[in-house]
């Protein structure tokens, strides 16, 4: 096709013209403007306003380009864009007169779009339609990209090459706006943007052509003014994730292109349909016999599908491996729509739309027939597929119908017939399949039953009597016309035909079946109900074969058995609620004619009393999980273990009792533990109408035990024990009381009666008695320990004894001649008749106390500690406490010894404890009242050999204070505490006074702290502290003394007994010489005597010491400090019992010096002399 060039003004004219909007030119103005950047010479942009579209959509495109007229030298670009034909034909444009002025329609069905810009006419923007048909034969996507973009630059712009061809180029996409439709401003001159027009706009006056050439490089006729570029390009080229806008910049001679495209994708769907095949017996119109089977196929709805091509079902038939199609030609009766082979039908297909044939059939193999069918139409497919099993094409095998003959029932010889279907849809070049199958299952006999045609020979009767036994009618209950006995109690009739194994209900089926249309025999009640009759039954037919023509005699037997149809559950099972009993006599027996016997019906009732309490929880939702184990285990034992008796006229019948539970028993378990058992169903009478007797017994199975049900017996769902112990077990005791003539019988249970269930087991009781007399275990006193007992969980107040066979309580005598004795009592009843488990005791009954005491528990001694404890056990808890404490709270009176307990006899003689507190300090006797003092008691074992004094810590220490001491109690204060005389054990005990503290005005004054153990009582004599008195500071030292005999602890509180008193001689103006001095004390200012005297030599030295007056009673010593200078230490013995006033004094010549004037003892400041 020849390409046309168009001048200027006319390209202009005809795409700024009246065709486009002028909100459109705004916007594409607007948008043109915000994507040519500064650098860029040209740009060309085909944009998609969706990324999609629906096959049969409109999908718009925007095309637009500019031109960079302030930086570039290009005064004038081509710009051609190709379309693929099948782009070309989505492109909707109508046809103009001089349409081929802008679209180059090409012989292949291709398309060139072709437009110029210049300095004139700088921008286009256009709108462009694409609609890709829905019945298109293959989807494709409007995919216009860099090679089907032409540009073509015309200007004298050969130099720009030199320094724009090494820049980079930005590859931003911009965003792809959309169009403004506000009215653009007046500023902007509707001729500044070319448009081509689409069919949304105005008609074209002038069309310029746009011209493709027919290779790669176009063919642009070029004005002798301008020169097209010959450099070669420089590219580069970008994807953007977000919106899949490809972008390429270039450079050509030095212009700089940038061109965006992006891809408009078409979308679209085969459409779905659901296949479906399904099995339907039934006859056609002509009465022949089919296998029939139902194919659908409906269209599903889908807002994306294409339009659809064509369609192809596929189905295929298989029959079982012993049915057979004859392998021959199969032709298609298109006037009948049925399947022959030389003209005998085989199937048919009905429902066929008009647009819809079959293609193609045959028998691939003797089980397998295919058919394909094709149409063109997207209606649904309703297809009936009927395979005729009585068509001659149609074979049973040989090795089947021999093993008929030979005796194997017909029903018994099964096989599938399988239709399959496989619907395929092609649409746009893609195709979809959609599958199902259906499989009906069939015997022989369904294929035989309308091959022969049975006449019927012979004919009897069936007659039963009928026999109510009912005390007649005395409830009311038995029918009252033959309509209604037919309701409740119609008979179940069969039939058996010679050859066949199997019997056959009398139903119109199987009557049609086998004897076709003959009369069907009839049932008859007489009007008293007396009889029933069964007339006209065929013994005898002949049925010939409608084939071969062939005939076969075969005889016919028939039953008529007694139902009971008041008894049929909804599952089909008895539920035994109807009002009778049936039972049937083939001949006389015992008196009774042969017939059907009804016979009226009770209810059994009897109750099972359980005393299980101590089994059963507390919390209510646990019990009534308990109950249903409990319930479920009880029914199976008594089940098995029991036999159900029932004694007649004709004599007595035993039957597992098991059986007769099975749908007859329904139990409620009342508030008392009591379960109400019903047994439904229970004959009234016997068949002679005397009243029947029941009872249950132990049938004594091997490897059980009597009347017991054991731990092993009773056991839950999962196996799990029902009893709490091994040794446990139900004993069932049997109370017909209430039951008229059987009240005294105890070794069976009759109707009406109670059956106990009583928990049983045995137990133990052991404990230990000891005692704790090591001192004296001489006089134990004599006496019995008792067992009681009371039900656990009451108070042991309710506590009572133990007999024995004799009515004796049951009791043990103290064994006083051992320390430790083991009390045990064997065989005991571990329940009490309620179930309840039994809490055993023991007493304890002594003939006379001799001092000992009960402790209820084991003592125990930590001799690392020193600390006793009592491990005591009560109501099977273990429990600890402090020695001597005694049990308290609600067990303060409880005086049970109980199971794995220890109850002890301990001595508990008392003793008196005197400490004396002296203070040796009669010149501040008055002045002691500010003192306090504290006394700790410590003991120690009498006869251990040991001075070794520990803190009494049990139960808790022992102190005393003393306080107020004056003049008038200097002959000392006393203490007394009155303590157990033995320790846990029975170990005499000695007990001493210490002084553990002494403070003044509420201060310590010098004690250590109060040790835990005194390992040496003398050295805890000799502790000193001070007191102040009169403003000096006196000391003092504590000395204990104690007498064991009379158990008295002495403390003496004194003042110390020495003095040291420093003398210094001094010479003032006198030339030393030697010198002695004399020492003289005055007593109570009355007394007056010399104890001695010391001597310094001339030169300042001590000589011979202190030279002590005879009969001194406290020693006196010098010890030389320096010269000049010595210490006198003075013991002040005579003031051991009474500290007075003393002055002390030393006399050198005619010289008196008093040293010291004292009430206390102390050093004095060095003394001149």
């Amino acid at each position: 096709m020849k390409k046309k060039t168009i001048g200027k003004q006319l390209l202009a004219w005809v795409l700024a013209g009246a065709m486009m909007p002028q909100s459109s030119i705004a916007y594409a103005a607007e948008t043109a403007a915000s994507a040519l950047g500064p650098k860029e010479d040209i740009l060309v942009r085909w944009l998609p306003e969706k990324d999609q579209i629906k096959a049969g959509e409109e999908g718009k495109v925007t095309l637009e380009a500019r031109l960079n007229t302030k930086r570039s030298k290009v005064d004038r670009v081509e710009i051609e864009i190709h379309l693929e034909p099948e782009e070309a034909r989505a492109l909707q444009l109508e046809v103009f007169d001089n349409a081929e002025e802008t679209v180059d329609w090409k012989d292949d069905g291709s398309a060139d779009l072709y437009f110029e810009l210049d300095t004139e006419h700088k921008k286009l923007s256009q709108k462009l339609t694409f609609v890709v048909p829905e019945e298109v034969e293959e989807l494709f996507d409007i995919d216009v990209d860099r090679d089907d973009i032409t540009v073509t630059p015309y200007g004298d712009f050969e130099d720009a090459a030199s320094t724009d061809s090494q820049e980079t180029f930005s590859t931003a996409t911009p965003s792809t706006a959309t169009p403004s439709t506000a009215t653009p401003s007046a500023t902007t001159p509707s001729i500044e943007t070319p448009s081509i027009a689409t069919p949304s706009t105005a008609p074209f006056i002038e069309t310029p052509s746009i011209a493709t050439p027919s290779t790669t490089t176009p063919s642009i006729e070029t004005p002798s003014t301008a020169t097209p570029s010959t450099a070669t390009p420089s590219t580069a080229t970008s994807s953007n994730s977000s919106d899949n806008t490809r972008t390429d910049v270039e450079i050509d001679g030095g212009v700089r292109i940038r061109i965006e495209t992006r891809i408009l994708h078409v979308i679209g769907e085969v459409p779905e349909y659901d296949l479906s095949v399904t099995t339907v017996e039934q006859a056609d119109e002509a009465g022949t016999d089919c296998f029939q089977f139902q194919v659908d196929a409906v269209k599903q709805e889908a807002s994306s599908a294409l339009a659809v091509k064509e369609q192809r079902l596929s189905m295929k038939l298989e029959l079982p491996e012993w049915f057979s199609i004859q392998q021959q030609n199969v032709t298609w009766n298109q006037t009948t729509n049925r399947l022959q082979i030389d003209g005998t039908d085989l199937a048919e297909i009905t429902g066929i739309p008009d647009s819809m044939e079959v293609t193609s059939a045959k028998v691939s193999d003797p089980q397998t027939l295919e058919v394909q069918m094709e149409k063109a139409e997207t209606e649904d497919i309703h297809l009936e597929v009927s395979l005729f099993h009585a068509s001659p094409l149609l074979q049973i095998s040989e090795e089947v119908k021999t093993a008929v003959e030979h005796g194997e029932p017909a029903e018994s010889v099964e096989g599938q017939i399988t239709l399959a279907a496989v619907l395929t849809t092609t649409a746009a070049g893609q195709s979809t399949e959609d599958e199902d199958r259906a499989v009906k299952n069939i015997t022989l006999a369904e294929l035989l039953k309308d091959e022969a045609v049975a006449v019927i020979t012979q004919k009897t009767s069936l007659n039963k009597q009928l026999f109510w036994i009912d005390n007649r009618d005395e409830s009311n209950i038995r029918p009252k016309k033959a309509e209604e006995y037919l309701q409740r109690f119609k008979p179940a009739i069969t039939f058996r035909v010679e050859g066949e194994t199997e019997e056959i209900a009398f139903t119109e089926e199987n009557w049609r079946k086998y004897f076709g249309n003959a009369a069907m025999p009839q049932l008859e009640v007489s009007d008293d109900l007396g009889q029933i009759s069964f007339h006209d039954a065929p013994t005898q037919a002949t049925w010939t074969s409608p084939y071969d023509g062939s005939s076969k005699i075969c005889s016919i037997t028939w039953a008529m058995k007694q139902t009971n149809l008041e008894d049929m559950g909804e599952d089909g099972n008895p539920n035994y609620s109807g009002k009778y009993s049936i039972r049937s006599l083939d001949k006389e027996s015992k008196g009774n004619k042969e017939g059907w016997y009804y016979i009226e019906r009770r209810t059994l009732t009897f109750d099972i009393q359980m005393r299980i309490a101590s089994l059963i929880p507390s919390d209510a939702a646990a019990q009534s999980e308990f109950w249903d184990k409990f319930g479920t285990s009880l029914q199976k034992v008594l089940g098995e273990k029991y036999n159900f008796y029932m004694e007649t006229s004709f004599g007595p019948y035993s039957y597992p009792f098991q059986e007769i539970l099975a749908g007859r028993s329904s139990g409620v378990i009342s508030g008392d533990f009591t379960d109400h058992i019903s047994l439904k169903g229970m004959w009234k009478y016997d068949l002679s109408g005397a009243p029947v007797v029941y009872s249950l017994k132990d049938n004594g199975s091997e490897g059980t035990q009597k009347d017991k049900l054991t731990y092993d017996e009773l056991k839950d769902e999962d196996g799990n024990p029902i009893l709490s112990d091994p040794n446990d077990f139900l004993e069932t005791i049997y109370r017909n009381d209430s039951v008229g003539n059987f009240g005294s019988v105890t070794d069976a249970l009759y109707g009406g009666g109670t059956m106990l269930l009583q928990l049983r087991g045995t137990r133990s009781y052991q404990a230990t008695k000891e005692w704790a007399d090591a001192a004296d275990p001489s006089h134990r006193p004599s006496g019995e320990l008792q067992l009681w007992r009371y039900r656990e969980g009451d108070d042991y107040s309710q506590a009572s004894p133990v007999r024995d066979e004799r009515g004796d309580i049951k009791t043990i005598n103290l064994d006083t001649t051992t320390n430790s004795q083991t009390i045990e009592f064997g065989e005991l009843e571990r329940y009490d008749p309620e179930g309840y488990l039994y809490r055993y005791v023991v007493k304890e009954f002594l003939n006379s106390s001799n001092s000992y005491e009960q402790v209820f528990g084991h003592i125990e001694v930590d001799p690392a500690k020193g600390k006793e404890t009592i491990q005591d056990r009560i109501a099977g808890q273990d429990v600890s406490r402090t020695y001597p404490e005694q049990r308290s709270g609600e067990n303060a009176r409880n005086t049970w010894l109980y199971d794995g307990g220890v109850l002890t006899n301990r001595l508990n003689k008392q003793v008196t404890v005197t400490g004396t507190k002296i203070w040796q300090a009669s010149t501040f006797q008055d002045d002691l009242s500010n003192v306090e003092v504290q006394m700790t008691l410590y003991y120690k074992g009498k006869g251990s050999g040991t001075n070794v004094w520990k803190k009494v810590k049990q139960p808790a220490e022992v102190t005393e204070t003393l306080t107020n001491f004056r003049a008038e109690n200097e002959s000392g204060m006393q203490v007394t505490r009155t303590m157990p005389r033995y320790d846990a054990y029975g170990q005499e005990l000695i007990y001493r006074w210490f002084e553990t503290k002494t403070a003044q005005n509420g201060t310590d004054n010098g004690f250590e702290k109060v040790p835990e153990v005194i390992d040496d009582a003398a050295k805890n004599n000799n502790q000193s502290f001070s007191l102040e008195h009169r403003g000096q500071m006196v000391p003092y030292v504590s000395e204990n003394t104690f007498d064991e005999a009379t158990g008295v602890s002495t403390i003496y509180n004194r003042v110390v007994d020495t003095r040291d008193y420093v003398v210094e001689k001094q010479w003032d103006g006198v030339e030393p010489r030697a010198i002695t001095f004399y020492l003289h004390r005055t007593i109570g200012g009355l007394k007056h005597e010399t104890l001695g005297k010391f001597s310094f030599k001339a030169d300042g030295s001590l000589a011979d010491g202190f030279l002590a007056k005879k009969n001194t009673l406290s020693p006196i010593t010098a010890e030389q400090l320096e010269a000049w200078r010595v210490k006198l230490r003075v013991c002040l013995a005579t003031m051991r019992r009474a500290a007075r006033m003393n002055i002390f004094w030393l006399r050198a010549t005619a010289v008196i010096l008093c040293l010291f004037m004292t009430c206390r003892w102390m050093r004095t400041e060095p003394t001149a002399v």
